[in-house]
């Protein structure tokens, strides 16, 4: 391959079409990136000895144009996943050009029932387009949309958690009745999917510590936190968001427009379309 690495974003013509299938060299360069990301867990969480190191396979790029424009996108495959999946990185303009300040960047669990469905249960949806929006006018960035559906629990399950949410438990609870965590997610695939896009340092989107935590671990560079406040609060996610920020630590503002005040709506729309003083999404430094 006579193209630079890691690539230039965006994409030059010989990295669009390159296909790796499991390759000599994406398999070299996964060990490569994972083995650091791995020492690093290996210091933090004492991983068993014989713990296998994950391996990170790019599958192929393309282009796609969307609503905020073109985004250079790349398909990856995680060894450490229990079912197969394909994760994508969503990359818009020169993140070389990015600077000391590091790359804006949304790390984002898929949901079919929010982004495919509208589902009004969560705010998935409205994070994912309004982060790709945000991306587009800061001029460059990139969003990791990791298929870790339910909070890593998967669809069938999901489902299963919002007919136990119908009978009154909230979203932990659901979740632990079923067997699972409160968060089953693995951010270590973001880490890897990172180095191999050459970002190191990142302003993350988030309302959500444990995410900064977990890049942290796998040895990124959280610069500053860029929180994501929900715009459309109803009765039918204020429960949802309510337990994320109460039970789950995430970071909501104003917790108390969880309670679905349409006040609050008007607040929040006349933000968004610069109509008020204080801009919606703020910069806090994480520390």
């Amino acid at each position: 391959l006579n193209a630079p690495w890691p690539p230039q974003w965006p994409l030059s013509e010989p990295h669009r079409d390159l296909l790796f299938p499991g390759g000599a060299r994406s398999e070299v360069m996964a060990v490569r990136f994972t083995s650091r990301i791995m020492r690093r867990l290996h210091a933090t969480r004492a991983a068993p000895a014989a713990f296998e190191v994950p391996v990170l396979s790019r599958h192929v790029v393309t282009t796609i144009p969307t609503a905020h424009g073109s985004f250079d996108v790349a398909a990856y495959a995680w060894s450490a996943d229990n079912t197969p999946k394909d994760h994508l990185a969503l990359v818009y303009g020169d993140l070389s050009k990015a600077g000391d300040e590091g790359v804006l960047c949304r790390v984002h669990s898929e949901c079919l029932t929010g982004e495919v469905l509208g589902s009004r249960l969560c705010d998935c949806g409205e994070q994912l387009d309004r982060s790709m929006a945000q991306v587009a006018a800061a001029g460059r960035g990139v969003i990791l949309y990791l298929r870790q559906e339910g909070r890593g629990i998967g669809l069938v399950e999901k489902l299963r958690a919002y007919n136990l949410q119908r009978q009154g438990y909230d979203t932990v609870e659901a979740n632990r009745l079923l067997g699972h965590g409160d968060d089953d997610r693995d951010f270590s695939v973001a880490a890897a999917m990172l180095e191999d896009l050459g970002v190191a340092k990142v302003r993350l989107i988030t309302n959500n510590p444990g995410k900064i935590q977990a890049l942290r671990e796998g040895g990124v560079d959280v610069a500053e936190r860029v929180p994501l406040l929900p715009i459309d609060v109803s009765e039918h996610n204020a429960g949802y968001l309510a337990t994320k920020a109460e039970r789950m630590g995430h970071l909501l503002e104003n917790k108390e427009t969880a309670a679905g005040g349409a006040g609050a709506n008007e607040a929040r729309r006349a933000q968004a379309k610069g109509g008020a003083s204080r801009p919606l999404v703020a910069v806090d430094r994480a520390v």
